[in-house]
């Protein structure tokens, strides 16, 4: 998980472990309703400990998470047992120590999975934007095999099953040692990227300083703000594109790009998912990007 502040506003993104875990296999189709806070989208979530102690918390919606992550406080109200220590990184390169805890129950509107891995980690301690109003991140991955279909401009989230997927063609999660994230393809001026899909970002597009170098910029790297990550503080800077940024036929004039220290690589976020759709579908690695056009999307249906 990394967490930008940049002009009043916070990034969060990019939980990765360093290990491997079985996740729970998943529920039936269900809905629930997204917040947004500054930007940031957020769902409430259920989490149910061993003693049958249940608590309900606002939790940020990241697909640029790889698991379920809860404030210390939280976690320790709901009494979920440690199961084991392990390394997890953000955004950058650093890697801290942290606990997973062990789930009864996690429930999205009517879905839940059972005895389900989650991070415990003290988020409030980092300051900042933290404590605010993070109580956790809620990752997609927790309801593999079902597809977690998001659709920013009904404001709904739906779990569905593994063969209700779009008829439009997938891309493929990044490959790694943590299993992946959702990416799509991206142009900026006349050069092509891949990048995470990061709905835990406020920003158009996070790229790392150096590729300012290589690409055309109008203005200079003006420092922004601090880039915070579960284990490591980096400055972030902004500048602006000559040229456009372009993701599956949509396309920005001159947009502000944003940039971090030591940033593993590059990130898409909500300033352009916010009128998209966004299909995951985590146990096969695939990614559906989508922009609706008006259709009317209020339901679970395509």
């Amino acid at each position: 998980m990394q967490s930008l502040t940049n002009t009043g506003h916070t990034h969060y993104g990019l939980v990765a472990l360093v290990f491997g875990f079985l996740l729970p296999a998943g529920p039936a189709s269900a809905q629930a309703p997204i917040i947004f806070s500054d930007g940031v989208p957020s769902v409430t979530v259920s989490i149910t400990g061993m003693d049958g102690e249940q608590v309900d918390a606002p939790l940020i919606l990241d697909s640029g998470a790889e698991i379920i992550v809860l404030d210390q406080k939280l976690a320790e109200k709901a009494k979920l047992p440690l199961v084991k220590q392990v390394n997890v990184s953000g955004g950058t390169d650093a890697r801290s120590e942290a606990g997973i805890h062990l789930a009864s129950k996690i429930a999205l509107g009517e879905s839940q999975v059972d005895n389900t891995p989650v991070l415990m980690m003290d988020m409030a301690s980092r300051g900042g934007p933290f404590e605010e109003y993070v109580d956790g991140i809620f990752s997609p991955t927790a309801f593999a095999p079902s597809l977690t279909r998001i659709d920013f401009v009904s404001k709904i989230v739906c779990i569905l099953p593994p063969e209700d997927f779009p008829d439009d063609e997938a891309s493929d999660y990044t490959d790694g040692a943590h299993g992946g994230l959702p990416q799509a393809k991206i142009a900026l001026g006349n050069r092509e990227f891949m990048a995470v899909i990061d709905t835990g970002a406020p920003d158009l597009v996070i790229l790392p300083t150096s590729f300012a170098e290589d690409l055309p910029l109008k203005t200079a790297l003006i420092e922004s703000g601090k880039s915070r990550s579960v284990n490591d503080e980096n400055t972030a800077f902004q500048a602006q594109l000559d040229g456009a940024l372009e993701i599956s036929g949509r396309r920005w004039e001159s947009p502000l790009l944003t940039f971090v220290e030591d940033q593993s690589g590059l990130a898409l976020g909500m300033g352009v998912l916010a009128g998209a759709r966004l299909t995951l579908d985590p146990a096969n690695q695939r990614a559906w990007l989508e922009w609706p056009d008006g259709k009317d999307c209020s339901s679970c249906q395509q």
